[in-house]
């Protein structure tokens, strides 16, 4: 089985978090990187096309995004 890992980086704005993250997702191999300005439209858009209220507290956010 392969075995998958998530890094999470996080700090107090303007520390490095993204050119440090974007440096990691280079050097490692089978990387994505991915940031919250990424992840928020594309979650705005499933409730789009799901036709739900855009609500990142409610169940559906859960269990969908």
């Amino acid at each position: 089985m392969n075995k998958r890992n998530l890094i999470l980086i996080t700090s107090p704005p303007a520390c490095g978090k993204t050119t440090l993250a974007k440096k990691l997702a280079k050097e490692l191999h089978e990387t994505v990187y991915l940031d919250k300005d990424t992840l928020i439209p594309l979650s705005k858009k499933i409730f789009e096309i799901a036709e739900e209220e855009y609500n990142r507290s409610s169940e559906f956010f859960k269990k969908t995004c």
